[in-house]
């Protein structure tokens, strides 16, 4: 067998349509198989084409989509080893969508009369082809939103001559080599293979990169993983680098200097990719500008960024960067919101990373805290001394805008946050408040943590709302109580969502009525529903109906014991902590086989 068809066979029995199948009947299909590589951006048929073939992607990674011209959709990615076509081929259809190259890719293709041949001479192959037809069907059926698979090769780009990946590289190496084979890869490694030259070989060399796109494609058959180190100059080897990988790491030092257009930068942005771009900052968030993080995600055209201070920080990004990180949403819910203390004790006791985290109301208080690196313990102070002893809301005023002024409870805000940015946080943070205006909830990622923070807790009646470019802004909880949804959107892996508020439903135990003056002579057997109670249940109505469609978002959902805790019941911190917590612990401990491999490692 040639080294070609060797390969074929090879990537068809690691295939789920093949890999149970004898090697006489995987050969005789690799003899079949044509290799296309696809560069990135081109499309391997369209939407109503007839079938032509059935595909595998031998390595790289598609996309695909709905729709035609500016109606077009995304709907899905299609990773290695992942086969195309064989839903629509053996239903007798056209192709239901348009599938197209995120980056330079290689399928394997076998032609429809082929295919049919072979199927008859080994009726076992259309078995096992059939059954992963109806497995994947049912899959959609139970999962209709399973994400993307996780990307498998990643570049480290330099923002600046001088920023040495390597070393990140060999960190993310270490990381990755818990949970799989992984390989570095750089020009040396390239022309110590192939020999001088060949790393920096143009794209139209025709027979110089094709054998540099096989020999690149074989290590991704071979690892699990691929850490390209660009050069830190623009280049040939550079740009590959951009267009092979999954994800590309733009890696800035504090030598980097402020956010500019970079040689690299203007590369990066002239080159066909499709690839996830995030940014590394290699020096402390308390050095910084405001805008510094901000400004080198707009020059990197990123979606996100990640700080680098020590090597303590690399396992969360690398967690971060594949979609094996864990994310914490902690939801509303008033003096309740103390449960999420218990679970921040459990999940460090337990071992569980929380790689970032977000929250609504007290749970955006909390998680900002935690996200700015307090302890469990110093959390629980500032709680205590906030609510308990001192008590920040209470600057009462003549109701025209709200019962509070809230000025206590901002200063106390501005206090112990001071000028900090939710953009600097060593843990990606965000926050949810809901626009008044529009009707909508609003997520926030960047700005004065004091002035989210306050908004996400400014209950509509309770609290005035936040102004902000001509819209009123308020609690999170009336649009949103626990934003896993929010979380699931960044797409970094396992969600686990606290909810406080399950027992928000005002009742009057006892009472028949009607009776308009119930609440004035009250004889119930339930706690009397005070203004803050009517007032906080009547804003977050409608976020409590949608609670469930959101909670689905979570791979975890701890329903915290808070029954009998009032939601200005400042005193029961301690008491709902240790319940919490108890609670939490059993949860999170049947929860953790099942985080992903390297949340485990």
């Amino acid at each position: 067998m040639s080294d070609e068809r060797s390969t074929a066979a090879h990537l068809l029995a690691q295939t789920k349509a093949f890999r149970d199948l004898s090697a006489e009947v995987i050969a005789a299909f690799a003899e079949r198989c044509r290799t296309r590589v696809l560069h990135t951006g081109e499309t391997l048929f369209r939407q109503g084409d007839s079938v032509q073939a059935l595909h595998v992607v031998a390595v790289g990674r598609l996309r695909a989509y709905a729709g035609v011209g500016e109606g077009e959709q995304a709907l899905g990615e299609i990773g290695a080893l992942e086969t195309i076509g064989e839903i629509v081929m053996l239903a007798g259809e056209r192709h239901t969508a348009t599938v197209r190259a995120m980056r330079d890719s290689a399928v394997l293709s076998l032609d429809r009369e082929a295919l049919m041949e072979l199927l008859r001479q080994y009726p076992e192959a259309l078995l096992k082809i059939s059954q992963v037809v109806i497995a994947r069907l049912l899959d959609r059926l139970r999962n209709p939103d399973p994400g993307p698979p996780g990307p498998r090769t990643l570049c480290l780009l330099p923002a600046t001559p001088g920023v040495d990946v390597r070393a990140l590289g060999e960190q993310l190496r270490a990381c990755y080599g818990q949970i799989g084979r992984v390989c570095l890869i750089d020009a040396a490694a390239v022309e110590a293979a192939l020999g001088p030259g060949m790393a920096r070989s143009r794209f139209d060399d025709a027979a110089n990169n094709a054998r540099l796109v096989r020999w690149l494609s074989a290590q991704e058959s071979e690892y699990a993983y691929l850490i390209y180190l660009a050069d830190d100059q623009p280049g040939p080897w550079s740009r590959r680098c951009m267009r092979q990988a999954d994800r590309i790491l733009v890696v800035a030092s504090e030598a980097s200097g402020s956010a500019r257009q970079t040689p690299m930068l203007r590369l990066l942005a002239e080159t066909d990719v499709e690839a996830v771009v995030s940014v590394a900052l290699q020096w402390p968030s308390s050095t910084l500008s405001a805008s510094e993080p901000l400004g080198w995600c707009q020059a990197a055209g990123a979606e996100s960024h990640y700080f680098l201070r020590d090597a303590q920080d690399v396992p969360a990004l690398a967690r971060s960067l594949i979609g094996q990180a864990v994310g914490f949403v902690l939801g509303g819910g008033g003096a309740r919101g103390f449960a999420h203390l218990g679970l921040l004790r459990a999940a460090r006791e337990l071992g569980i990373p929380i790689d970032l985290i977000g929250g609504t109301s007290m749970g955006a208080f909390i998680g900002a805290l935690h996200a700015e690196g307090h302890t469990v313990e110093e959390i629980t102070e500032l709680m205590r001394e906030t609510f308990v002893h001192r008590n920040f809301l209470n600057d009462y005023m003549l109701p025209r805008v709200a019962l509070l002024r809230t000025r206590k409870f901002r200063q106390r805000l501005g206090t112990i946050f001071g000028e900090r940015r939710l953009e600097h946080l060593a843990t990606p943070y965000f926050c949810v408040s809901t626009s008044l205006t529009r009707g909508v909830a609003v997520v926030h990622e960047s700005g004065q943590l004091r002035d989210w923070v306050g908004t996400s807790m400014a209950v509509p009646g309770i609290a005035p709302p936040m102004v902000w470019n001509e819209e009123l802004l308020a609690d999170g909880a009336v649009i949103n109580s626990l934003p896993a949804d929010v979380m699931r959107q960044f797409g970094r892996g396992a969600v686990i969502a606290c909810d406080v508020s399950s027992d928000t439903a005002l009742r009057a135990e006892g009472v028949s009525g009607p009776d308009f003056d119930a609440l004035f002579h009250w004889t119930g057997q339930s706690p009397r529903p005070g203004l803050f109670d009517i007032l906080l249940r009547s804003a977050t109505l409608s976020s409590v109906s949608g609670s469930r469609g959101r909670a689905a978002h979570a791979d975890c959902l701890i329903r915290m014991p808070t029954a009998g805790v009032g939601l200005f019941q400042w005193k029961a911190l301690d008491r709902l902590l240790d319940s919490a917590y108890r609670h939490a612990l059993v949860e999170l401990d049947a929860f953790k086989p099942r985080l992903p491999p390297l949340a485990r490692a």
